[in-house]
């Protein structure tokens, strides 16, 4: 994941599976009438932080939208692009024996 540092991206991934586990047991609770974990009852009332959405940095949040300025959020998403369609064009013909062939092929006009 771009943009993001390993403590943010354990901490939203953690969050959500957290909750996720506490919405399909209260929803089983519901439904079913099964009762929910008490362990996982425990962990909510003692680490409630664990249950809460990650809080992002108040940089992202600048009173300023997207459309104003397009040109920035553009030129990322193409970078992102450009790079994920290089590394899956460089898997396949690896894949198939033929990197070496395609990157002849090709000398000059990527770089």
């Amino acid at each position: 994941v771009h943009g993001l540092n390993n403590e943010a991206i354990t901490a939203i991934t953690d969050c959500s599976v957290h909750c996720k586990d506490y919405n399909d047991a209260l929803a089983l609770s519901n439904d079913k009438g099964v009762e929910m974990p008490e362990d996982l009852l425990a962990c909510k009332l003692q680490n409630p932080e664990l249950f809460t959405q990650w809080k992002f940095p108040s940089l992202w949040d600048r009173g300023v939208q997207l459309d104003q300025h397009i040109d920035v959020a553009m030129h990322l998403i193409f970078l992102g692009v450009v790079k994920t369609c290089i590394t899956m064009v460089q898997e396949w013909t690896k894949r198939r024996g033929k990197h070496a062939a395609f990157l002849r092929y090709v000398s000059g006009s990527l770089e």
